[in-house]
């Protein structure tokens, strides 16, 4: 099964009306049991996307609440397939929320389930370099770079689906801009966005998130290394995306660049006050921002 990447709410809208069809056809009990298993293996994915869409808006509880089911839906249909999908989309929350080692365990499992398909498999071992990265352990951040690259080495990108599992040349330049950064080094950081661009240029699939991560790290560069207008020109068309594309994992990254721009560096710097002031507006129109400001959110 193939969600097709788009607006948030678009999806989940497509993914709860799958899941309740799923739901009534599994209590109907008329399938087979090969039937069954393979409901239940549609199912955990769908749980396991929408852990996704509510991580990307703030909301970890829900989140969390979705993982568990499509935990046990995989479980149910004894797929390790279903249950390496399930563990990308849990690490992914636990990241966001700073259970790094626990993400990357998460992931490191998920893409040792996932030896016999392709599916999944560059993402988890980029989101699993990520969570290192975080714990301050780049040399092994590094280490699952480099799985990730022999895993995209060992099928066709051409056989790749453009869903929430997929991690084409430019996605996964931005996981290496994540370590890059985690390394402190501004240059590589460059090449990695560099990378993305030409992936672009190639055909690559180009998706908002992706591209927005990649000018964000251009900026953060920039802003590394003193050059807070090549950060500011980096982001001018970033903050032109709107409220429903401002999800968690873009205010993330954008809320370091602000963090940096207070470095003592830029102290009575203008320039630098002025992007950080352009930040906050962004932020505070931001997804999770409307989430926790919005009167009766669970």
């Amino acid at each position: 099964m193939t969600i097709r990447a788009g607006r948030r709410s678009e999806v989940l809208a497509e993914t709860r009306e799958l899941q309740t069809r799923i739901t009534t056809t599994l209590r109907g009990g008329r399938q087979r049991l090969a039937q069954t298993r393979t409901l239940l293996e549609i199912s955990a994915e769908l749980f396991a996307l929408s852990n996704l869409l509510a991580g990307d808006v703030g909301r970890y509880n829900l989140a969390d609440a979705y993982g568990y089911a499509a935990w046990t839906c995989a479980q149910e249909a004894d797929s390790d397939a279903a249950r390496a999908l399930v563990l990308c989309a849990q690490s992914k929350t636990a990241r966001w929320e700073t259970r790094y080692r626990h993400a990357a365990e998460l992931a490191g499992r998920g893409f040792e389930l996932n030896a016999t398909t392709s599916r999944g498999r560059v993402l988890l071992a980029v989101s699993e370099a990520t969570a290192l990265q975080s714990c301050g352990d780049v040399t092994t951040a590094y280490e699952a770079m480099e799985r990730a690259q022999r895993a995209r080495e060992e099928y066709s990108a051409a056989d790749e689906a453009a869903d929430a599992w997929s991690c084409t040349r430019a996605r996964q330049a931005t996981y290496a801009l994540q370590v890059d950064f985690g390394a402190r080094d501004p240059a590589a950081m460059l090449r990695s966005v560099q990378d993305a661009d030409d992936a672009w240029t190639d055909g690559d699939q180009w998706v908002y998130g992706t591209w927005a991560q990649v000018r964000i790290g251009a900026a953060l560069a920039h802003v590394m290394t003193g050059e807070p207008e090549g950060a500011a020109a980096e982001l001018a068309p970033v903050f032109d995306l709107g409220a429903e594309y401002r999800v968690v994992t873009i205010i993330g990254r954008m809320a370091e660049v602000g963090r940096r721009l207070g470095h003592t560096r830029y102290k009575g710097d203008r320039r630098a006050a002025d992007l950080a002031e352009r930040i906050r507006a962004f932020q505070t129109g931001s997804l999770e921002h409307k989430a926790i400001t919005a009167p009766g959110v669970p």
